[in-house]
Parts: C-alpha cells; sequence; structure tokens
C-alpha cells in the first residue's frame, strides 16, 4: 500500500533523446524538414516565407497581404475557397510576426496532397480582388480603433516605440490613417518579392508519403531569394512614458527594454532566472504583486527572440490609484534579486518546474518539430537543448544573482504606464 503522506522521490535525470528532422532539399534548394509519425493519421505542413513587417516597405503592406493569400483567383472566390478545404477536411492559419509569415497546412493522410496542392495553387494565382482587399481594410481599420480603447493595446505600441525606435525595422506601429495608405500595387509588390521568392523552409509532420513528396518536389513558383532589407534600430533604454486615458478604470504598464539573445553565453541563464522572478504563476512578481498586495489579477515576465534582436518585458494591468506602488514593488524585487541570494528551496521548485515543462514541451513529434525550429530560427543546432539540461542541473543562487545583476537595471528600463487620468 502507498503511504500517501510521504512525498515521493524526485527524479531529476535530465538526459533526453531528440526525434530529429530528416532534412533535404527541393526545387530551388529549399530546405524541407521532416518529422515522421505513424501513430497518426493526421498531418502538419507549415511553409515559412520571409514578409515578416520587417521586410515591407510601407505600413501594413505585410498584414494585407499575408491576410490575403487566399482571397481569390480567376477561377475561385475567398468562400469557394475556403469550402473546398472544408470539403477535404482540411485547415489552414496563416500568421504573421516581425520577421516571418506561415501558411500552415493541417489535414488527414488521405486528403493531405489535394489540400496542399489546392492551397499552393490558389496562392500562386491569388489575385488580391480590389472588394477584399478593401472588405480587409474595413475590418482591420474598425479593429485598430477598438484597440485603441484598451489600454493594454496603446502600453504595447509605446513600448514597441520605445525599446526598437520609432518607424524602425521592428517598429512601424500605424496609426488610423495608415489603413487607407495601402495600395493593390503595394501587396502585389510585397507578394512577388517576399512570398513567390521568400520560401524560406518547409517543417512536416506526419507518415512519409512518396505522393506528398513528389507533389512538394513539384512546386513550380516558389524559389528563396534573401532580400536585402536594412536593419534599422534606434531604442532607448531609461525612458518613463505616461499615456493619458480618461474614464480608464486600470493602467496597463510595460517595463524592459532589449537585451541578449538565444546566442549568447549567458541567455540560458536569464531565462531561468526570468522565469523564477515572473515566468511562472509561483514567481516572485505573483507572489508580491498579486497574492500579497492584489494589485492585479496576473503579473508577468518574459523574453522574446526576434532575428534581430531579444527583448525582456515586464507586464501587467492595475488599478490606477496603484500604478507607482506596482512599479515600486518591481523595483524592490529586482533589488532582491541584486542583494539576497535566492533560497536553495526556491531555487530546486524553478528547476523542477523548468523540467517538467521541458519535457512536456518535447511530447510527441509536433512538439519535437517547434522544438528543431525554435533552434532552426536562430541557426543554433541540438547542443543548445544540451546546454540548456546541463546549466539547469548545475546553476546554483550566486550564478543568479551575478546575472541579475549584469542585466536586470531597473533604472535602464523603459516603464511605460497607459490609462493614467487628467488632473
Amino acid at each position: 500500500m502507498i503511504d500517501r503522506t510521504l512525498q515521493p522521490e524526485i527524479d531529476l535525470n535530465t538526459h533526453f533523446e531528440f526525434i530529429k528532422p530528416n532534412e533535404f532539399k527541393i526545387r530551388n534548394s529549399i530546405p524541407c524538414y521532416w518529422i515522421e509519425d505513424h501513430i497518426n493519421e493526421s498531418y502538419k505542413i507549415e511553409l515559412v516565407f520571409n514578409s515578416g513587417t520587417r521586410y515591407q516597405t510601407k505600413k501594413l503592406v505585410s498584414s494585407f497581404m499575408n491576410n490575403l493569400l487566399l482571397s481569390g483567383t480567376n477561377s475561385m472566390n475567398s468562400s469557394q475557397i475556403s469550402e473546398r478545404i472544408d470539403f477535404y477536411g482540411g485547415y489552414i492559419k496563416i500568421d504573421t510576426d516581425k520577421d516571418h509569415s506561415v501558411i500552415t497546412v493541417f489535414g488527414l493522410k488521405k486528403n493531405i496532397v489535394k489540400i496542399l496542392a489546392f492551397v499552393l495553387h490558389n496562392v500562386d494565382n491569388c489575385k488580391f480582388p480590389k472588394n477584399e482587399i478593401e472588405n480587409y481594410r474595413m475590418i482591420s481599420s474598425e479593429k485598430f480603433k477598438q484597440n485603441q480603447e484598451k489600454v493594454s493595446h496603446l502600453a504595447r505600441r509605446a513600448f514597441t516605440e520605445t525599446i526598437f525606435g520609432k518607424d524602425t525595422s521592428y517598429s512601424q506601429v500605424p496609426e488610423l490613417e495608415d489603413y487607407a495608405e495601402v495600395k493593390e500595387a503595394d501587396i502585389l509588390e510585397m507578394f512577388s518579392s517576399n512570398i513567390i521568392n521568400g520560401l524560406k523552409g518547409i517543417f512536416i509532420v506526419g507518415a512519409m508519403d512518396k505522393n506528398l513528396m513528389k507533389e512538394l518536389e513539384g512546386i513550380p513558383f516558389y524559389v528563396h531569394k534573401e532580400k536585402e532589407t536594412e536593419f534599422t534600430f534606434e531604442g532607448a533604454s531609461g525612458k518613463t512614458i505616461e499615456i493619458k486615458k480618461n474614464g480608464a478604470i486600470q493602467s496597463a504598464i510595460r517595463v524592459g527594454g532589449t537585451t541578449i539573445g538565444k546566442d549568447h553565453e549567458d541567455y540560458i541563464s536569464l531565462s531561468i532566472l526570468n522565469t523564477l522572478f515572473g515566468g511562472y504563476f509561483g514567481s516572485r512578481l505573483m507572489s508580491n504583486i498579486r497574492e500579497d498586495k492584489g494589485y492585479t489579477y496576473g503579473i508577468g515576465s518574459g523574453l522574446v527572440n526576434l532575428q534581430k534582436k531579444c527583448y525582456f518585458f515586464i507586464s501587467t494591468e492595475v488599478n490606477v490609484e496603484v500604478y507607482q506602488e506596482t512599479l515600486n514593488e518591481i523595483k524592490l524585487e529586482i533589488d532582491r534579486l541584486h542583494n539576497e541570494l535566492i533560497p536553495e528551496s526556491e531555487l530546486f521548485k524553478v528547476k523542477n518546474y523548468l523540467k517538467g515543462k521541458f519535457i512536456q514541451g518535447s511530447d510527441g513529434p509536433f512538439a519535437m518539430m517547434e522544438r528543431f525550429k525554435s533552434l532552426w530560427f536562430h541557426d543554433l543546432n541540438y547542443s543548445y537543448f544540451d546546454k540548456y539540461l546541463e546549466t539547469l542541473d548545475q546553476i546554483q543562487s550566486k550564478d543568479l544573482q551575478d546575472i541579475a545583476q549584469k542585466y536586470l537595471d531597473f533604472d535602464k528600463m523603459n516603464k511605460i504606464i497607459a490609462g493614467l487620468q487628467d488632473n
């Protein structure tokens, strides 16, 4: 009989075997990565393009273009395209960030070749109908107006402009009038240079299939030409920006700035420190500002890795009367990391949490592909994960104190507060 009054022993063994994708080249030397999954009948195919917002020559063009890739051809409109994909049992998702856009195709094995061929055909022959452009313009501009009433949106906009510099590569923050400025010619130009000539890689999870392989090898139009675009950056540090919003019940707070990226020797240690500080529900920020002070429903911190820059942020929304007290407590927690060693019991808990999260995030072929992509996007190899697990095992409180003193400087962080009242 199990004695449930006794805590079970915790296995801290972090040896891990990764499922690595098969790699091959398709037409025009586009890299393709395939993890075989013989158990599931489902497929996931991702086509990654260099068509994120930093490649656009005018604000919002990337958003318009990527969201209208299946808007219609000479023979089919957007509704007919959607109905045909539904008929095959497929699902299409298009995501865009600052660096890339990704067309993700989901489907079952029996129809995946038909779904992929159909999607590729309609992207290749997309005509960007004027009515679809105007419809997207109307919907997205109305959504922009609604977001302008949200303090969280205002804080994110100002934070982005501050840490990257206004109207730089990573900070093309639009205004309402910019929606009217996107023209059909702008969309077609970016489509030609960043979709037709911008396919960077293909990622597939599913059983290896000769017919699908043949479809991939016969892609008629995609090539990868690394577009030469100037990367601009004019980020600031130590700025405090207050944004008035009469009638706001809460103030949105964003604190942070650019920092080291995944390729830096200290990054893994910084990511562990971030978890302890504000990266999970039991973090210091949550324990203090939510659980103890009751200022917010949630607060957290994070590290975001883009292709050219990485940034650290702290984000929360609090009652307007306690925004300054919240900032004071954030500073207090950073000062504690500088001046006090982390108790071994707290570090032990964070290590176990991260090990469990790592295992959970590596469960199965789909998760393993996400692991691989996180390396591929930053030109890293699997030794990164070996180093991560080794660092997680060996890091001590003094190491994290040194990292905090080196990279977490509250005075140099930008502070954005949106939702203040006029006096």
